[in-house]
């Protein structure tokens, strides 16, 4: 039994290695992809309408692109940057102003003076053991 025996069954003695043959043809070589940038996107919501006052800081704003190409087998990354922030509301908030005004007639003044002026005499009787002042 000179044969090994395998999955196959029974299979024949090895034979010798022959001789070498041509090599084949190179494989290609990928081409070098460089990375490609997307278009901007829109800008988002400004964060504020307006700033406070001349020393406060504005809004911001931001946008960014996508890459719409990734670089492959020694491509370029890309250039640039992937995220733009931008200064939006920057004008002052306006400043709105209300008046307010309030009348009494005599006669509450008279009643509200009253009703303060019995406090104060209550106040003082207390404070000095009965002794009107």
């Amino acid at each position: 039994a000179t044969g090994a025996t395998g999955a196959r069954g029974s299979t024949g003695p090895q034979g010798h290695r022959g001789a070498r043959g041509t090599p084949g043809a190179p494989a290609p070589v990928p081409p070098k992809i460089d990375c490609k940038w997307g278009h901007w996107l829109e800008w988002e919501a400004c964060t504020k309408s307006c700033r406070a006052d001349k020393h406060s800081e504005g809004g911001k704003r931001r946008r960014e692109r996508p890459v719409e190409v990734y670089p492959e087998d020694g491509g370029s990354g890309c250039v640039g940057v992937s995220l733009m922030i931008g200064v939006c509301a920057d004008k002052i908030c306006p400043t709105t102003t209300t008046t307010t005004t309030t009348t009494t007639s005599p006669q509450n003044a008279t009643k509200s003076h009253a009703a303060t002026h019995g406090k104060c005499r209550w106040a003082w009787w207390f404070l000095f053991g009965g002794l009107l002042v």
